[in-house]
């Protein structure tokens, strides 16, 4: 292993620009950090070309090409690489790509065997709780059938997130107006943050916000993250929906905004992971059934956090 810190791979990858050192063996000399330029010479290779792979690439990464006489490689050599390793990059990617989708569906796929079989017994648990609570019985059994009856209603709640995360997702498109929906969504919700003692704050920033969309899919977007970013804020505070256009690529944004503690950067890494949660009653799949909807409505989902600043989630979707 090498370090990167000070060393013109970082260099590379920071600026995402192609470096060519003609003779490695001269350049080594000048600083002790380039370790593995050493190492490229002990292996008797002189002139290199370093190429990022991070554009697009899911994993950043440099691609080496050597030769063995130092002062070798010409700038035609140069454009011919960096063509190669856009190739290179881009099947990668690609590779990638391919493997989280057989993994998912993997995970899909046991999901739905395993609700499937859970399913009915849980359904006849939960009917005899709810026949034992109408009983007479004392306090303290009272109270845990109550509790056992609300853990299989989570259970029932989680059932259902699996089974739909496993199956074939389905749009029923029809055009209407995000903006109007959304500012309905949010009047709707209204009775359940005053609880809390918050407020939605709604700006509507375009005067064209008709999509070609699923209604009943993106309320339950919109529902999720509104619970999302009504259990991260503290009593008392505001979480700001703002929805704008994008011009140029034709889209419309949706910021979110959240006042509540940042999310770490190792836990924002997975938050689209099936099962990734970090809430003792969460189910782990509800922002990756949020990220399947919006997907397939031919739009991205991001989500920044930072300390000081809240968490933002972004949507991007396309207009009609």
């Amino acid at each position: 292993r090498f370090r990167l810190k000070r060393t013109l791979l970082l260099k590379t990858l920071e600026s995402d620009e192609p470096m060519h050192i003609p003779d490695m063996k001269r350049t080594a000399k000048t600083n002790p950090e380039y370790q593995f330029l050493n190492h490229l010479v002990d292996k008797g290779l002189r002139d290199a070309i370093f190429l990022p792979v991070s554009e697009q690439s899911p994993v950043p990464g440099v691609l080496a090409f050597a030769t063995r006489k130092p002062d070798s490689y010409t700038s035609e050599h140069l454009a011919l690489l960096s063509n190669i390793a856009k190739l290179v990059t881009h099947s990668f990617g690609r590779t990638v790509k391919l493997a989280e989708h057989s993994r998912l569906a993997a995970i899909g796929g046991f999901a739905s065997g395993i609700a499937h079989e859970i399913r009915s017994p849980l359904s006849t648990i939960g009917m005899a709780l709810e026949y034992l609570q109408k009983s007479e019985l004392p306090p303290a059994a009272e109270k845990r059938a109550a509790l056992a009856h609300q853990e299989t209603r989570r259970l029932a709640r989680l059932l259902e997130e699996m089974l739909l995360y496993a199956k074939p997702l389905k749009l029923e498109l029809k055009t209407f107006d995000l903006g109007a929906f959304l500012q309905q969504f949010l009047q709707s919700q209204m009775t359940l943050v005053k609880l809390r003692n918050q407020s939605h704050e709604c700006e509507i920033a375009t005067d064209n916000s008709v999509i070609l969309g699923d209604t009943d899919r993106l309320q339950q977007v919109f529902l999720n993250l509104a619970n999302n970013a009504c259990e991260a804020s503290p009593d008392g505070s505001a979480i700001r929906w703002k929805l704008s256009k994008d011009s140029p690529d034709q889209v419309l944004i949706l910021r979110i905004l959240n006042p509540g503690d940042a999310i770490s950067e190792q836990n924002l890494a997975r938050v689209f992971e099936p099962f990734f949660t970090t809430k003792s009653n969460g189910t782990g799949l509800g922002l990756g059934i949020v990220k399947r909807i919006i997907n397939a409505h031919g739009g991205e989902i991001r989500i920044i956090s930072a300390a000081g600043a809240g968490t933002e989630v972004l949507l991007q979707i396309p207009l009609a």
